[in-house]
């Protein structure tokens, strides 16, 4: 089962992101032991491997939004797969969609924070209303072998 657009709302970002992929592993380890019991994976609750911390809200202050796989097919990924997103062509991989970065790099012909700060709250206060003050997440799996 795959889920998307899981709204969670972070106040301390670090502690919290923390506490809850501990909780989710713990869950793994302890209550979802049977055959049949799927593994729980949060990917954008882990410090991507390349990326760091991704945040999901369009500034970029906060994370938002998840996609929770729950499976017991080893296909699809693990929390442990989280480890090494991003490092294998064709590999596993999870991120965002950077909406204002496409609006800077179309506008501006720079990134969103290498325009003015004038310029950056324009974008920030047109896409927020007109486009989504979340931006999509993405998840790529693993070309089959």
């Amino acid at each position: 089962m795959l889920l998307g657009d899981c709204n969670l709302d972070f106040d301390s970002v670090p502690l919290m992101r923390d506490d809850i992929d501990a909780f989710l592993k713990g869950l793994n380890k302890s209550m979802l032991k049977s055959k049949k019991a799927a593994d729980a994976n949060f990917p954008l609750l882990s410090t991507h491997p390349i990326l760091g911390i991704i945040k999901t809200a369009l500034r970029q202050k906060q994370t938002y939004d998840q996609i929770g796989i729950f499976s017991n097919d080893p296909r699809l990924p693990t929390p442990d797969d989280n480890d090494v997103a991003g490092s294998v062509a064709g590999g596993y991989d999870y991120g965002v969609f950077n909406i204002a970065n496409l609006i800077a790099t179309a506008l501006h012909d720079k990134e969103i924070d290498q325009v003015t700060d004038i310029q950056r709250q324009a974008i920030y206060d047109k896409a927020e209303y007109d486009i989504s003050d979340h931006m999509p997440i993405w998840m790529r799996l693993k070309l089959p072998e």
